[in-house]
């Protein structure tokens, strides 16, 4: 026990000069970073300066090239309206040239139409005079014409009028002689045809006998029963068919049904599985976190070299019945990150135990019988059963606080809630254990573990009904395929027997239908012929009476036709004549109406081209008083023309000038703009790197805060250690090398 406590003590004097070690370098590097932020801040100043002088270029350039964009604007607009003006005096003077060729045309037509209307004028006069010479010769003639037509006309109505009466007895002895000439024709035509259809008839019937004979033959019924008695056969053997389908249709539904159901269950089942997966990893993780003291590697390490190879945590050992978790973290505290071991197997070593170990016996406790105490709910391990002696329980703090004042020194009163209240103090839930203890996440997390079995089970129960329906699901479907072309072949044979069947009875009822029909037929004919035979007779005695009649009515018919003929050879002869006389008077009063509008229209054709010749004189006056007097009328246009061309070369010039300078403003300003990127981003930067400093700075303050915290726990002062050489630590003790840890050395010579 001595060695040990001057084992501590050279610990105590290391770690104070680990500490003051470390204070240095964190002094060296605050300063080292706070010159870092000087220079930083000197830097972006300079970057800042650099930004702002940019700044200035840049609204100078813009203000520069807004006054060269005016400018040029300027004398564009110049440029532009120059060029207007040289359009416009360009179309000026084409127009002008195309006026002059134009009125130079018209005169050169004018002229042309004037001397052609004058021409016509003459050659008019002179058919004129022509015209009038030939009425005066052609008006005799055409008198005595007129006269030799009017005879003619009276010959022609005398000669009409006697073969008007000559038609009129041969019209009428025509019509009556027509009735038995007629009746002679529809006597024989009627005749005739009775006689055919009288054959025709007799044909028919011989026919409609022979078929009758055909067909009173008796029709064999065997072949229909036969396909009556297959037929029903067939259609029961399709309704046990469906039958069976339908059910295992119905099989095959519910199936499905109770496949899509457990699917449904399978999928919460999953869901609740990685729910409960997810709950139990951070409820695992809160613990380990919450063990990390007691269960790392260098703790394993020294209770393997002690003989203890596993240490469950001691939190698993403990049983709390529901409602008492919060008072039993309170109660137990850091009891609850110790390990379970048998301390009787530790065997002895020179080692120091790691810092923090907590190791209790595993052997189980009791409970109490005394349900006002907090032990009647908590089992612990004998080793821990003292800390709950004394303690009783109350349900809510108030109940606690209100029997403070009858505890007696040794004893004290906990709430379910978490505050545990004795004689002279007083003692609440921690903030880390404020939502929950490290042995109600123990609870839930045994709890969530049993839900996590019973759902894997439950799933691997309904994977197996799934895989065993998929299956039974698998093999009704094949039974209903073949079923299904079962059914489809019995049906195929129904319907060929059902057409079968149709086919007899339908050809039965045609024989039956076809044999009154013929009967029908043959009464009919017979009837028909007895007819046609009555029809012949009565025709043949009226052809009789019509053919005597015809004969007597031959003489009286060449008398009326010789009249007639002489008559209509009359009425020819006259009718020649008034066509000879009509033409030479149509020819002659033609030829004069000929000549009198040949007159007229030579009369108005010369006042017409006198007032035409009129317009033409008036024309080329107007024309000529048009057309310019001048050898060179675009002079002053051409002058003027070049003048404006001028001007226009000039402003162009100006204008290339112009552009050419708001291009290199324009450069330079995209120049100036990448030059105050460039120093923005350099500004940037460097307020990325200063605040990377002053983090450091603080970071450094927070550690120097640290260390004077762990030299005040030690109860040293740090002018008392820094008068020690740095070599001291390093190698000038080689005797107290064993107790310094490895970390601290790492982090002395950092």
């Amino acid at each position: 026990a001595e060695r040990f406590g001057e084992y501590k003590e050279q610990e105590r004097e290391l770690k104070a000069q680990l500490l003051t070690l470390q204070r240095r370098v964190q002094a060296g590097v605050a300063t080292r970073a706070q010159r870092e932020i000087d220079d930083f801040a000197t830097e972006r100043e300079r970057y800042q300066a650099q930004v702002s002088s940019c700044v200035s270029e840049i609204e100078s350039l813009r203000q520069q090239i807004t006054d060269a964009n005016a400018g040029a604007s300027q004398l564009q607009g110049d440029f532009y309206a120059l060029g207007s003006e040289v359009s416009r005096i360009e179309q000026a003077m084409n127009f002008a040239k195309q006026r002059r060729e134009t009125l130079a045309r018209d005169l050169e037509q004018t002229l042309e139409g004037k001397q052609r209307e004058l021409g016509l004028v003459d050659s008019d006069s002179q058919r004129l005079t022509e015209l009038a010479e030939a009425l005066a010769s052609i008006e005799p003639t055409l008198t005595r014409e007129r006269e030799e037509v009017g005879r003619v006309d009276l010959a022609l109505a005398e000669a009409e009028k006697v073969a008007a009466t000559a038609d009129g007895d041969w019209d009428h002895f025509t019509q009556r002689a027509a009735v038995p000439k007629q009746q002679v024709e529809v006597q024989q035509g009627r005749q005739g045809n009775a006689e055919r259809n009288l054959a025709a008839l007799n044909e028919r019937l011989a026919r409609i006998k022979s078929e009758l004979a055909g067909l009173s033959e008796s029709v064999e019924e065997t072949d229909l029963d036969t396909v009556s008695s297959d037929l029903a056969d067939a259609e029961q053997a399709v309704v046990t068919q469906k039958t069976t389908l339908d059910s295992l249709k119905e099989a095959l539904q519910s199936s499905r049904s109770e496949l899509e159901a457990l699917r449904h269950k399978q999928d919460e089942l999953r869901r609740e599985i990685q729910a409960l997966t997810g709950q139990r990893a951070s409820l695992e993780a809160l613990q380990l976190d919450a063990q990390a003291r007691s269960t790392g590697d260098f703790v394993s390490e020294w209770l393997g070299n002690h003989g203890i190879e596993q240490a469950a945590p001691l939190v698993e050992a403990i049983v709390v019945d529901e409602g008492f978790e919060a008072a039993a973290d309170v109660v137990l505290g850091d009891w609850l990150v110790a390990l379970q071991a048998e301390l009787a197997s530790l065997s002895s070593s020179i080692d120091v135990p790691p810092t923090g170990l907590t190791l209790v016996d595993a052997e189980p406790g009791e409970r109490s019988a005394d349900p006002l105490l907090l032990s009647h709910y908590i089992q612990l391990p004998r080793g821990l059963e003292h800390l709950m002696s004394g303690v009783r329980v109350a349900e809510d703090w108030q109940e606690a606080l209100g029997a403070r004042a009858s505890l007696s020194v040794d004893e004290s009163i906990i709430s379910k809630d978490g505050l545990w209240v004795a004689k002279h103090w007083m003692r609440s839930r921690g903030e880390a254990d404020a939502e929950q203890g490290i042995i109600a996440r123990q609870s839930q997390l045994n709890a969530v573990a049993e839900a996590f079995e019973v759902a894997s089970r439950a799933l691997d129960g309904t994977d197996t009904r799934i895989e065993e329906l998929r299956v039974k699901r698998a093999e009704t479907e094949r039974r209903i395929d073949a079923e299904q072309e079962v059914l489809q072949v019995a049906q195929q044979t129904l319907s060929r027997l059902d057409t079968q069947r149709r086919a007899l009875i339908a050809e039965r009822e045609q024989r039956q239908n076809r044999e009154a029909q013929l009967r029908q037929d043959v009464t009919d004919a017979e009837v028909r012929a007895a007819e046609e035979q009555s029809v012949i007779d009565e025709a043949k005695q009226m052809l009789n009476r019509a053919q005597h009649q015809v004969e007597s009515d031959e003489g009286v018919r060449e008398a009326l036709e010789t009249a007639r003929t002489q008559a209509r050879e009359q009425v020819r002869q006259c009718r020649q004549e008034k066509q000879q006389a009509d033409v030479g008077l149509n020819r002659s009063e033609v030829r004069h109406r000929e000549l009198l509008t040949q007159r007229e229209a030579l009369s108005r054709s010369i006042e017409r081209a006198r007032e035409q010749v009129t317009n033409y004189e008036q024309r080329e006056a107007s024309i000529r008083g048009e057309m310019p007097t001048e050898e060179n009328p675009d002079l002053a246009a051409q002058q003027e023309l070049s003048e404006l061309l001028e001007r226009r070369l000039a402003v162009e010039s100006q204008l290339t000038q112009a552009r050419q300078g708001l291009s290199e403003l324009e450069s330079a300003l995209r120049s100036k703009e990448q030059s105050r990127m460039a120093a923005e981003q350099a500004v940037a930067g460097v307020q990325t790197r200063s605040e990377g400093a002053r983090l450091k700075v603080a970071e450094t303050g927070v550690r120097v805060e640290q260390i004077d915290a762990a030299l005040s726990e030690l109860e040293v002062t740090l002018e008392s250690v820094e008068e020690l050489p740095i070599n001291y630590f390093r190698g000038g003790h080689q005797r107290h090398s064993r107790v310094v840890p490895q970390k601290y050395i790492l982090v002395a010579l950092y």
